[in-house]
């Protein structure tokens, strides 16, 4: 509330001058698009960096799932190559 006030005084005090004003407004607008623009690339970098997390995540899930079922076949594999040697032996 001050601060509205002391801004209210400001602006009241100045409004006289007509130019003062007019740089006034124009120096609180660039700073309102400047703040929007900061916090609109805020919100683009988070969602990109939350994408690439999840893309990154999906990645390693398939490369987990993948190696998994690779060790799995060359693990039956082995089985059924040793069992075959175990039944020739016999």
């Amino acid at each position: 509330n001050l601060e509205n006030s002391l801004f209210c005084c400001f602006i009241y005090r100045y409004s006289k001058n007509n130019f003062t004003t007019t740089i006034i407004i124009i120096i609180i607008t660039t700073i309102v698009i400047f703040i929007t623009i900061i916090i609109i690339i805020i919100i683009i970098t988070t969602i990109v960096i939350f994408i690439t997390i999840i893309i990154i995540i999906i990645i390693i899930i398939i490369i987990i799932t993948t190696t998994t079922i690779i060790i799995i076949i060359i693990i039956c594999f082995f089985i059924s190559i040793i069992s075959q040697k175990f039944t020739d032996h016999r």
